[in-house]
């Protein structure tokens, strides 16, 4: 970094400009990167609340839980918990067992 720094105001000087003009504009710089990620921060969208079941599947708890425990876990953060996984809706398409001759 300080290398950076020297060659900067090492090339300052030799194109004769002040070291003042030069921490202007590093100045400057800085400024408009910190307005950018002020922008984007503000511009980026929320995380949606379809992504909460995955934030709780990266959790220690939820690897260490048993089956019944984890749908509990995940339909807690659902907006609406689905009927397929609490097992009240015996009418949800299951899949077939591939078979292999």
């Amino acid at each position: 970094m300080v290398r950076v720094f020297g060659f900067l105001f090492g090339l300052a000087e030799t194109l004769g400009v002040s070291l003042k003009f030069v921490s202007f504009a590093m100045l400057a710089i800085a400024a408009g990167l910190l307005l950018a990620t002020i922008w984007f921060w503000r511009s980026a969208r929320p995380e949606t609340e379809a992504l909460a079941p995955l934030e709780i599947m990266g959790e220690r708890e939820f690897l260490e839980a048993d089956e019944d425990t984890r749908k509990r876990m995940l339909n807690a953060v659902r907006a609406k918990p689905s009927l397929a996984a609490t097992g009240e809706d015996k009418s949800a398409p299951t899949a077939d067992p591939i078979k292999t001759n």
